[in-house]
C-alpha cells in the first residue's frame, strides 16, 4: 500500500467480516480476487506484503489488504463514496500494480534470455547450462 502512496490502515473485526461477506456475495469481486490471487505464491506475497500467508488463504489476505486500502481511500480522497465503491477502487489499484509487476518480470526474463552478440565473435547465451528452475529463483 505504501507503493500506492497510502499508509497502512487496520480493519476492525466487524469491518473484516463485512468485507468478507460482501466479497462472498459478489461474483464480480470474486473474479477480481481470483485474478489477484493467481500466480506464483512468492511473487504474490512480495507484491501484496503477505508475510506468512498460506497459499489457500492468499485470496482472503488480498481481500483484507484491499479492505484496508479502501478504508484509507474512503477516509481521504474518496469521501462520499460507498464501501463498495471504495473496495472496487482498491481492487482496481491492486490489479494495476500486479499487471505492472508482471510486465516488469516478463521484460526482465526476456532480457535475460536474449543472447549477447559481439561483432566478430560467436553469440553467447548468458543462460546456457542454467536450468529453468534456477532461472526462476525469486519469482521473476
Amino acid at each position: 500500500m505504501e507503493k500506492l502512496g497510502i499508509q497502512s490502515f487496520s480493519l476492525t473485526g466487524p469491518e473484516r467480516t463485512m468485507y468478507q461477506e460482501y466479497a462472498a456475495g459478489n461474483p464480480m469481486l470474486q473474479a477480481d480476487l481470483e485474478y489477484l490471487s493467481r500466480g506464483e505464491p512468492g511473487f504474490l506475497r512480495s507484491l501484496f506484503g503477505l508475510s506468512g500467508a498460506p497459499d489457500e488463504e492468499i485470496a482472503n489476505y488480498i481481500l483484507l489488504k484491499a479492505g484496508e486500502l479502501s478504508e484509507r481511500y474512503l477516509a481521504n480522497e474518496g469521501k462520499g463514496k460507498t464501501k463498495e465503491e471504495g473496495l472496487q477502487w482498491a481492487l482496481k489499484q491492486l490489479a494495476e500494480q500486479k499487471q505492472k509487476k508482471e510486465a516488469e518480470a516478463i521484460k526482465r526474463k526476456q532480457e535475460a534470455q536474449t543472447p549477447i552478440t559481439v561483432p566478430g565473435l560467436k553469440p553467447v547465451d548468458p543462460n546456457e547450462g542454467i536450468s529453468e528452475e534456477q532461472l526462476n529463483i525469486g519469482g521473476a
